[in-house]
């Protein structure tokens, strides 16, 4: 029975998909990914061009599996967000360094692990944001946003792994912390309130900037 049960958890370890990358063997994972991409262009052309020759070529006849594409896109990642089969949603930080162009706009991408097939729209907040159209003020410092422009609609695709893009503009320097959430509707928070990252962010000048 030892050798059978050893045998077993063997095979399992063998079967089981690479640690680090949730697997995702949709067809359409390019094509995701290249939308995102593509949204990311909308609001910062350099930093979408980086990503891209991270990426490689995304047709259909070549370029690296979908665990590849992933590691390549992880450094491009603001955030992480798992949505489990109950919808509840789990945030974590990314492989991007959390820095910010004082005037902006600054886009990163946000990866979505989406086991429910979810289909609402993914929601960011803070304590820190700015109000639309209100001043910064006390402990407001920070102007967020989900970009959904003409590459990418609003709603979630419903898909096993998918990217969004996240756009945030501040007028402060120096390091700034934020309490950075993300849901799926009311009541979507994973329980425990594991639904938001603290990210302090490093606010600097443009180069050339007069200091």
């Amino acid at each position: 029975m030892k050798r059978l049960a050893l045998s077993l958890l063997t095979l399992a370890a063998t079967c089981a998909p690479s640690a680090g990358q949730p697997d995702d063997q949709s067809p359409d994972l390019r094509s995701r990914i290249d939308a995102a991409l593509a949204a990311l262009a909308e609001v910062d052309p350099d930093q979408a061009e980086r990503a891209r020759a991270a990426v490689g070529p995304l047709g259909d006849d070549g370029g690296p599996p979908g665990r590849e594409l992933q590691r390549a896109l992880d450094r491009f990642c603001l955030l992480q967000v798992a949505i489990n089969p109950e919808s509840r949603v789990k945030v974590d930080t990314g492989g991007a360094p959390p820095r910010l162009t004082v005037g902006g706009p600054n886009a990163f991408l946000v990866k979505v692990e989406n086991q429910a097939a979810v289909t609402a729209p993914l929601r960011v907040s803070s304590p820190q944001a700015v109000g639309a159209g209100a001043p910064a003020s006390g402990g407001t410092w920070l102007r967020m946003r989900m970009h959904d422009g003409h590459s990418l609609p609003p709603e979630l695709t419903g898909a096993p792994i998918e990217y969004r893009v996240v756009v945030l503009q501040t007028d402060q320097t120096g390091d700034r912390a934020a309490v950075v959430a993300m849901d799926v509707g009311q009541g979507t928070a994973d329980i425990g309130f594991r639904n938001d990252v603290l990210l302090t962010f490093r606010c600097e000048k443009p180069q050339g900037a007069s200091q």
